[in-house]
């Protein structure tokens, strides 16, 4: 991960003169603000870190030293970043337009106001390609007379529970603020919170909707500023990547979502119990845990770790699906006006929308290449595959290494040099329980889907992992597709060995038929000259 910084001086600079008009005293004066920047260099990029939870997942897939690095999946990748402890918005502005780095980190605000401030310069326009986590709404900021906007928040004391689900979402909401003097967190119990409503001694309080139930707003000087619904989407811990980077470099940012996709689901069930555990130490033993396999490290830290849901402590990732592709578009759209009524921005500027969600699901490690390094045209059509093994995996396994399974390697290995020139298809196949569970206690149509698409996640990353320990069983390079091409796929919980049913899986008979869904598949395949991709014919072509 060396650091290319020589090429920097290859920068090409830029200078757009802007026309905007400002208000003042009812007369309009014309101003023209430069704004400089240079193309993107060719990297490392940093990445911005924020010292949440979120930090984890940007770690686990980075890693966090030269221990680690070597082990992350960036690295696996070709991919060399650096993460930086998160800058002040004009910081992460000036490293934005300079070019030291395309990517940007922030809650929705910050990146809304990022892409108003460059809204004349095209290539500057933010792309929002990922959203770290997926906040809880259970709150409601309560205000006294005097608080019209977020900004007259600064300076002063907020009041906010200190137990619940929402203290991270309160965290990144009042960091995000733009002041000096950031406001200061009194972190107190529910009862106390609604006395001082009661008797009027609070200027802000975050209370939740059922507290408030509790507090009659109508005879006192209070209102709500920002309800449970829009509140979250204002603090999502949002990345986003410059415009004219994400159009030249779209594979590169494929590659990250990916990276800090896998990385999220290594870990969608893990937390910590003790919430107010130092950050730091929280992501020590997080890296612990995802860097070192170490059953011993493992053994302790699993006293201090508990497993979880998907939504707890938002570990889980949500692909703003639910049901409708729009989902993420409804979600920016949302948080523009709330920002908008709030009067924390004055222009209407949007960032663009990355296409994360179709991105992630068609992406592929080999298909996704790097132009600059050509691989062969070839085809891998599944039915005509000459020989298919399966492997079984236990619930959380990650390791497919050959001492589990060296007799299935060994198989693969004879057979590609038998016959040169055949392809390898990878295909992982999810646990459907969490699905079946979730039909049992009759979840709605969007937490199927959410499911349905998280299953499909982790058999992709599964499928990826059986293909880094073959290939290494081989002795071939993952990056080698002059020897071999490998194709990975996940199916999710689509084709279940226990059968078909109203949802496309039926809940198992005995424990062997359960356990028989939990597969990697391996397919050899013959590599014909066409069009690069893999092909799936039905029976009824």
């Amino acid at each position: 991960m060396t650091s290319l910084s020589i090429f920097k001086k290859l920068s090409l600079t830029v200078t757009f003169v802007l026309p905007f008009y400002v208000s003042a005293d009812s007369e309009s004066h014309n101003v023209t603000p430069q704004i400089e920047f240079n193309i993107v260099s060719p990297g490392p990029h940093s990445l911005p870190l924020a010292g949440n939870t979120n930090d984890i997942f940007l770690l686990a897939a980075n890693g966090s030293d030269n221990q680690t690095a070597p082990k992350s999946l960036f690295y696996k990748n070709s991919i060399s970043f650096s993460a930086l402890t998160k800058r002040t918005y004009k910081e992460q502005f000036a490293e934005y337009t300079a070019g030291d780095t395309p990517y940007f980190r922030g809650s929705y605000e910050s990146v809304v106001q990022l892409a108003s401030d460059v809204q004349h310069v095209p290539e500057l326009k933010p792309v929002v390609i990922y959203q770290l986590n997926e906040p809880v709404g259970d709150m409601v900021l309560v205000v006294n007379s005097l608080i019209q906007h977020l900004s007259d928040l600064c300076g002063k004391e907020v009041f906010a529970p200190d137990t619940g689900y929402s203290t991270a979402m309160i965290n990144v909401l009042i960091k995000s603020i733009t002041c000096d003097a950031k406001p200061s967190i009194n972190w107190s119990s529910s009862k106390e919170i609604i006395e001082l409503l009661r008797n009027g001694k609070s200027v802000a309080s975050f209370v939740s909707g059922y507290s408030l139930k509790k507090v009659n707003l109508s005879s006192t000087n209070y209102r709500i500023l920002l309800d449970d619904t829009v509140a979250p989407e204002i603090s999502g811990d949002v990345l986003a990547v410059r415009s004219d980077f994400y159009e030249n470099r779209r594979y590169l940012v494929n590659k990250l979502v990916k990276g800090i996709e896998q990385s999220k689901l290594k870990i969608q069930t893990v937390a910590s119990d003790d919430r107010y555990m130092d950050p730091l130490d929280r992501l020590s033993l997080s890296m612990s845990v995802l860097m070192t396999g170490n059953d011993g490290v493992a053994a302790i830290i699993r006293e201090h770790l508990i497993q979880t849901s998907m939504v707890r402590n938002n570990l889980n990732v949500v692909l703003f699906d639910r049901g409708s592709n729009n989902y993420f578009v409804e979600k920016v759209e949302k948080a523009n006006d709330a920002l908008l009524n709030l009067g924390v921005i004055n222009k209407t500027s949007k960032p663009g929308l990355g296409d994360m969600y179709d991105q992630l699901l068609s992406y592929d490690s080999e298909m996704q290449r790097d132009s600059r390094y050509p691989i062969k045209n070839q085809i891998a059509d599944i039915r005509s595959s000459m020989f298919s093994f399966s492997v079984g995996y236990g619930i959380e396994q990650t390791d497919f290494s050959r001492s589990q399974y060296a007799e299935v390697y060994d198989k693969v290995a004879k057979l590609l040099e038998m016959f040169p020139g055949t392809s390898l298809v990878i295909t992982g196949h999810a646990d459907p329980i969490n699905f079946i569970r979730a039909l049992e206690r009759n979840a709605s149509l969007a937490d199927l889907n959410m499911i349905k698409q998280v299953d499909k996640n982790h058999s992709l990353i599964l499928a990826e992992l059986v293909k880094a320990s073959l290939l290494n069983h081989i002795e071939f390079s993952a990056n080698d597709t002059e020897q071999i091409q490998v194709f990975t796929r996940g199916k999710g919980i689509s084709e279940p060995l226990s059968g078909g049913c109203r949802h496309g899986v039926c809940k198992p008979k005995s424990w062997s038929e359960w356990k028989s869904n939990l597969r990697v598949v391996i397919d050899v395949v013959p590599s014909k000259s066409s069009q690069f991709e893999v092909r799936e014919v039905s029976d009824e072509q």
